[in-house]
């Protein structure tokens, strides 16, 4: 077997025993055991492919066509269909909305999924002191209008880097006020730079393409370092600054959303603010990319960090 397409085919193959288990039924205990016997025989496999992609856990030079490195950007790409189809298959029920309660969960599963990102070289943190939209995946958000900031009350799974590579966010609960988060609009518009959930749309560049052709995605770089936050790296436009330009050589782009939307997909990966959509929302984040001096919401300001102002390009 190829093993530039190790994940792929461990994705194939957890598919095949995801269907003695259809999402949205809780997996028996059969099934489980099957899951747990996988991916404790992939693990030294993927343990060395995820060694070989090491270096992209330092920001260096942005993607550009004919990249050296992009068979390893290809792989984290694979790695994150994997892990986006265990969380899928750990969390199958949507959050309550108008109650606030947390979905449904197999915690035996995403302790499987943890124990076997982290057996191959991964590093988990939780960030549960705070709320950082950079390292947290909003699952649920109970509205209380006496706070003034986001609360985080759960951690449902941690999160996961490749040393300043974020490649998986930690799943939370929190509590906020509307003007914050609008509840319903943080939990059910589209979750971008993400291959699937069951409990919300899903969409990344993969998406569109035949089931060979999607594989051929470079993963979306986003980093945490000494210098600050970095999302997107590898995207076209800055918009840290007010008035936002193409990198030279991108062509063009014409975008009708807004500088503070366009930031909000960013710093998310979704809308939290407004009304919740009422058909498929067409956004493009893909082509933004930002740098910030920390990580909070609202975003303020001072925050954002112009490229010109960081050391590496």
């Amino acid at each position: 077997m190829d093993d530039i397409n190790l994940w792929r085919a461990l994705h194939e193959t957890l598919l095949a025993l995801h269907g003695l288990a259809p999402e949205g039924h809780p997996v028996d205990a059969r099934t489980r055991r099957a899951v747990e016997g996988t991916l404790e025989a992939w693990r030294g496999a993927s343990r060395a492919r995820l060694g070989a992609a090491a270096h992209l856990g330092t920001r260096g030079p942005r993607r550009r066509s004919g990249t050296t490195d992009l068979p390893a950007q290809h792989d984290l790409f694979a790695l994150g269909v994997l892990h986006d189809h265990l969380i899928s298959w750990a969390v199958p029920h949507a959050a309550t909305a108008a109650g606030g309660l947390p979905p449904v969960l197999d915690g035996s599963l995403l302790t499987l999924r943890t124990q076997f990102l982290e057996a191959i070289g991964l590093e988990p943190f939780e960030h549960a002191d705070h709320f950082s939209p950079v390292h947290h995946e909003l699952v649920t958000v109970v509205p209380d209008d006496a706070l003034d900031r986001v609360v985080v009350e759960d951690v449902l799974w941690p999160g996961l880097r490749l040393r300043d590579l974020l490649l998986f966010r930690a799943g939370v609960v929190v509590r906020s006020p509307r003007w914050l988060l609008e509840p319903r609009t943080a939990t059910s518009s589209t979750l971008w730079f993400t291959n699937r959930r069951a409990t919300r749309p899903a969409d990344d560049l993969s998406h569109g393409w035949g089931s060979n052709s999607r594989w051929a995605t470079g993963v979306s770089r986003f980093y945490v370092d000494h210098e600050g936050v970095h999302l997107n790296w590898d995207g076209d436009v800055d918009i840290a600054t007010a008035d936002p330009v193409l990198s030279p050589g991108c062509g063009s782009r014409d975008d009708e959303d807004p500088l503070w939307l366009r930031r909000q997909l960013l710093v998310h990966r979704c809308r939290v603010t407004g009304p919740p959509a009422t058909q498929r929302e067409d956004h493009m984040p893909y082509t933004d990319r930002m740098s910030l001096s920390r990580s909070r919401w609202p975003l303020r300001e001072e925050d954002l960090l112009p490229e010109h102002e960081l050391r590496v390009t």
